[in-house]
């Protein structure tokens, strides 16, 4: 799998994924405490470097393009199955107005 390059991105945005992953926590033998195993509920956002039918690569940080430098680079890159996707949004780059006041 090739990173994509930053012409190539499909979503060349921000993109918010919200997705369920697997959660064990035993380390050794014993009886489950089965009302703790809940699956984790998990947010991320970043860059969109490959999707395919089966999963989703993002990265919340990139370099980019520079002279002397072909491509870019990410980092902190998350593999997701989409099966595991339950909300995906692209911000549309629009900055809302909101207030700076300190909320005590």
């Amino acid at each position: 799998m090739n990173p994509m390059t930053a012409d190539d991105i499909p979503y060349p945005f921000i993109t918010y994924i919200k997705w369920v992953d697997s959660f064990g926590c035993s380390s050794s033998w014993g009886a489950l405490e089965i009302d703790k195993c809940k699956p984790m509920h998990c947010e991320s956002v970043g860059y969109v470097v490959f999707e395919d039918s089966e999963i989703v690569v993002i990265a919340p940080h990139r370099t980019l393009p520079h002279p002397g430098r072909e491509g870019v680079d990410y980092c902190g890159d998350m593999t997701i199955p989409k099966v595991a996707i339950v909300d995906k949004r692209i911000w549309n780059g629009q900055v809302e107005e909101h207030s700076t006041e300190l909320l005590i």
